[in-house]
């Protein structure tokens, strides 16, 4: 699968503030434009999550009406998923269907092309959330965006990397492969400049 681009941004924020890690794979999209570029990604997505939540809950509503005061078990912690057309433009020079996925507070996002299969976008968002979930050993992590500017955000970009180099999407089989991915990732992250050593490892001069 060939994306274009990645986003994670907050839901509960302005816009123009929320991406919260992101990463354009096609270099048109990597010019001056390209914070107003994933603030409009991030302003249509939330536009998409507000509607598919007002269809639910007016489904919800005429549902509960039939029942009578019978109340109807709500998930409001379960992810939704959605998807909708980009076409081209000036800000978007390349038209791409945008693939979301909502988990608590943050939407994962995907630019892909327009003939991409929709369904591996999705499956690759739903692994890369777990994935995130797991290697910070925090399920509630995607409740707070911010953290995942704190939770040093070279490894989210690390764990992107793995899954999706140069825009190119690893098949994997979650169950086996995520601990691999882990102890990758971990090795990268050790090889960068300044990245602490083992344990008792020393310098030579």
């Amino acid at each position: 699968m060939v994306v274009f681009g990645f986003v994670a941004h907050a839901i509960d924020c302005e816009p123009s503030r929320a991406v919260v890690a992101s990463c354009f794979y096609d270099e048109t999209l990597n010019d001056d434009a390209k914070q107003e570029r994933l603030a409009h990604i991030a302003e249509r997505v939330i536009s998409d999550i507000e509607f598919q939540q007002q269809c639910e809950l007016s489904m919800q509503r005429g549902a509960s009406s039939a029942a009578g005061s019978r109340r109807l078990a709500v998930a409001p912690d379960a992810p939704h998923t959605g998807a909708f057309r980009l076409a081209a433009c000036d800000l978007f020079p390349i038209a791409g269907m945008i693939v979301w996925r909502q988990v608590l507070k943050t939407a994962l996002v995907v630019l892909v092309p327009m003939d991409e299969h929709l369904g591996l976008a999705s499956y690759f968002l739903e692994a890369f959330a777990t994935l995130l979930s797991e290697h910070f050993k925090s399920e509630r992590l995607l409740a707070s965006p911010k953290e995942l500017l704190t939770k040093k955000p070279e490894e989210v970009h690390v764990l992107l990397e793995l899954m999706l180099p140069a825009g190119q999407l690893v098949l994997f089989n979650p169950s086996v492969v995520r601990q691999h991915l882990r102890k990758e990732a971990e090795s990268l992250l050790l090889a960068k400049p300044g990245a602490p050593g083992p344990a008792g490892a020393s310098s030579s001069k």
